[in-house]
This record gives C-alpha cells, sequence and structure tokens, in this order.
C-alpha cells in the first residue's frame, strides 16, 4: 500500500480523569482505519492545530492591499491575488504517478503568522516596486495581529 498521510481533527476530551480524542468526522476516521494493513505498524502523530488566517486579515487583503495594486496595474483584483500568491507564498509540490506537479496554494491555509508575513510582503514590494503604499491594518481600520507579534 503506497504512503498515506491522514489528518484527522478531533477535540480532547476528559472524562473522570481519563482523556480520549473525539473525532470530528468519526465516519471517515473508521473508513481510512479500515483501509490500513493490519500486517504493519503505523505511526500517529498528535498536534495542536495552528490557528488559520483571521477573517480580519482576509478582509484587510481583499479590501486594502489588492485594490491598491490592481488600480496601479491595471489589472483586476482576482488576477492580482494570484500574482501576489505565485510571487510570495512558498511553492507546493505533489507527485503523481511519479510525475511532480507544482500546485498552487491558498491564503485559506495560512496562519495568522504566516498571513500576517504575507501581508508585510505585499505592503512592501507596492510600495518599492510600485511606488504605491498600501494603508497600514490599523489605519485601514483593521485588527490584524503585527508580524513579530504570534
Amino acid at each position: 500500500m503506497p504512503k498515506v498521510e491522514l489528518k484527522l481533527r478531533a477535540r480532547v476530551i476528559e472524562e473522570n480523569g481519563i482523556k480520549r480524542l473525539e473525532f470530528t468526522n468519526p465516519q471517515y476516521y473508521r473508513y481510512m482505519l479500515n483501509r490500513l494493513n493490519l500486517k504493519e505498524d503505523v505511526i500517529v502523530t498528535i498536534e495542536n492545530q495552528k490557528s488559520k488566517r483571521s477573517n480580519q486579515q482576509n478582509a484587510y487583503l481583499w479590501s486594502a492591499c489588492y485594490p491598491v495594486i490592481a488600480e496601479t496595474t491595471g489589472h483586476d483584483i482576482e488576477e492580482i491575488h494570484c500574482l501576489m500568491k505565485s510571487m510570495f507564498l512558498p511553492k507546493k509540490f505533489i507527485e503523481v504517478k511519479g510525475i511532480e506537479f507544482e500546485i498552487e496554494r491558498s491564503t485559506t491555509k495560512l496562519s495568522i503568522a504566516e498571513c500576517s508575513e504575507y501581508i508585510e510582503k505585499i505592503r512592501n514590494f507596492s510600495a518599492v516596486e510600485l511606488n504605491a503604499p498600501i494603508l497600514s491594518p490599523e489605519e485601514a481600520g483593521y485588527h490584524v495581529a503585527p508580524l513579530g507579534s504570534i
């Protein structure tokens, strides 16, 4: 069986001093468990879920950052969004049948810290390369965690 990386969301529940996992989708957990090879050991990793970028960060990107660059360059906001992702998000590769493909990353999967860094790169690019400064989140009326505070 090929290597399968499986990520399942669960909550840690404590009852009578005993902790257990409660899966958000127990049917999928059972389905995937039944697919495992009984003759092989498995590795189980448990980690805290990282906090996703905030709605404030997303709103700031789409209403304060991308429009400035779109107006300056003459491109639409969706094109600017795609351009910024290709410029400032790390590349991601997957392999299918021995062929490696580059796939586009999504800003929805960024943590709050990663999104803060992404925003700063966009603001710096706009100010330096396009001579089009973007208001800070605070100036634009958004409560976005500053880079380095997370």
